[in-house]
């Protein structure tokens, strides 16, 4: 009996390997998902969703209902030494031209269930108890060998296989691919539980102390919050329970507080880890396969889902016979930079709140919220915090996807990622999120409009060479924001929301050079 045969196999079922299912599923790829578990974990782990995701999310058409799952966290609260030092407001942080400008507190457990339903919803499923086993590459196909439920084993063939299957990553080992970083000396803690007393119950707060920190994070339940810390050097670091890290509680609050019994409570080492390449032949790393680091920012599931957008529109143009293998490779090229920043900053940021040098003690409990609480005074403060850790500032200038004509020193370049903003498309008022939801390929036409005929004629005619799928819009910028920055320009908007080619005088030619050089599609 032959294996079974998909065009991509992925090896786990969390937000990253969910949300690659969820995008080869829009571009009409045959894939397999498969998972250990018994279904999507009831755990809470993972907490807030950013910007850039929810925006991820709008383009599946799943952002509405992950908003009213979730909580609009209003402020987080930075303490020390028991006194609030500073109020960073979070609800509409991301001003007046972001459709999601706030953080989203929605648990890695809800995300994860929103995602498979609408898996499901587009006729796919998981293949649950399925563990994997091994795999074999050649230069034309993966093989890969798992063991169900029944304990039988059953091997499927695939063009490529992605590995979503977190940071211990079975695949990742049978590659023998290093995974270079290091281990926190502190072991940490979570707990969700129920505080009372003196305490914001419906916004974040953080609480430094020479003694340590703790992170308190309103979720779903009245003064129901989560808990996050290091665990006390005096604790069995192996097998901690919550009564050892309650005594350690009071001198870093330093406020009368009751703590409830937890409803989930765990302990965990912090790694901070990246693989050297994010592809090893046939076989793509993506989320915690491919990197781990400190929880500081709230980036880890959101790098994830973003990895999956990133990685599926490629796929997808490939399995499809429209592009050549080659373009997989910039999938490593722009997601590694950023994995390798992230990596660097949280590492920092988190080794800065944890250090009992004297220096930086003084600096996190004196200088730190200060600076916070001033530098939250300015705008350009508050939009470049949002940008960083939204995810939203993220750009792939430079790349070989980014490719700009006559538009090399404009503020919206190739590469960045496509804003939102409103505009007017056959006299009818939008959002240009609306306008770059479908899967495929957009030009966003601001020219004039003789230039705008002929660059319809000219997207028209590439779209009928070529086999891919690509939209043509012609708009008028009603934000004043962006007016100048965008009249007479024209962009070519990937499946992924960001600007792969920017024009002033937009030509058949340079679509079908982009489309051949950049994006190796077959011309």
């Amino acid at each position: 009996m032959s294996p079974a045969r998909s065009q991509v196999v992925i090896v786990g079922a969390g937000p990253t390997g969910l949300m690659a299912a969820c995008q080869l599923a829009r571009f009409g790829v045959d894939f397999r998902i498969i998972d250990s578990k018994s279904g999507p974990t009831r755990e809470s782990r993972a907490l807030v969703v950013q910007a850039r995701a929810l925006e991820v999310y709008q383009q599946l058409g799943i952002a509405d209902r992950a908003i009213e799952r979730g909580y609009i966290m209003p402020a987080m609260n930075i303490h020390a030494n028991g006194k609030r030092r500073a109020r960073v407001p979070l609800g509409d942080i991301g001003g007046p031209l972001n459709p999601f400008p706030f953080l989203l507190v929605l648990e890695q457990s809800q995300n994860e269930e929103l995602l498979y339903e609408h898996l499901r919803s587009l006729g796919h499923d998981v293949t649950w108890n399925c563990e994997f086993t091994g795999l074999t590459q050649s230069d034309t196909q993966v093989t890969v060998t798992f063991q169900g439920a029944d304990g039988a084993s059953e091997t499927t063939e695939a063009d490529y296989l992605i590995a979503a299957d977190g940071a211990s990553s079975p695949i990742r080992r049978a590659l023998d691919i290093p995974f270079g970083g290091g281990t926190y000396n502190e072991r940490f803690y979570v707990a969700d539980l129920q505080i009372e007393g003196d305490i914001p119950h419906t916004e974040g707060s953080i609480f430094f102390a020479k003694e340590g920190f703790a992170l308190a994070l309103p979720m779903d339940g009245e003064k129901h919050f989560r808990l996050v810390g290091a665990v006390p050097k005096y604790a069995d670091t192996e097998t901690p329970t919550f009564d050892d890290v309650r005594r350690d509680l009071d001198p870093i609050f330093q406020r009368s507080l009751t703590f409830g019994e937890p409803n989930w409570f765990s302990s965990y080492t912090v790694h901070h880890r990246c693989v050297e390449n994010f592809q090893s032949g046939r076989v793509f790393f993506a989320g915690d396969a491919a990197h781990i680091h400190s929880p500081a920012g709230g980036q880890g599931m959101n790098t994830g889902l973003l990895d999956a957008q990133n990685l599926a529109w490629k796929l997808a143009l490939v399995a499809r016979g429209s592009a050549q293998p080659s373009l997989l490779e910039t999938y490593n090229e722009e997601r590694l930079p950023f994995a390798q920043r992230l990596l660097q900053t949280t590492d920092r940021a988190f080794q800065a709140g944890l250090s009992r040098n004297p220096l930086l003690v003084f600096l996190r409990l004196r200088v730190f919220p200060n600076l916070i609480r001033l530098g939250m005074r300015f705008g350009g403060t508050r939009r470049l915090f949002f940008d960083t850790i939204s995810q939203i500032g993220i750009t792939h200038r430079g790349h070989s996807l980014a490719v700009n004509h006559g538009t090399q020193q404009d503020r919206l370049r190739a590469g960045d990622r496509f804003p939102a903003f409103e505009v007017e498309v056959q006299r009818k008022a939008c959002s240009t999120v609306g306008l770059i939801r479908d899967p495929g390929f957009h030009v966003i036409d601001f020219a004039p409009p003789g230039r705008t005929r002929q660059n319809a004629q000219a997207c028209a005619a590439t779209a009928k060479d070529l086999n891919v799928p690509l939209t043509y819009k012609e708009a008028i910028c009603l934000d004043a924001e962006w007016r100048e920055d965008v009249e007479g320009r024209t962009y070519l908007v990937r499946p992924d929301m960001y600007v792969g080619l920017a024009s002033t005088a937009l030509t058949q030619e340079q679509l079908l050079d982009y489309f051949s050089s950049a994006l190796q599609i077959e011309c």
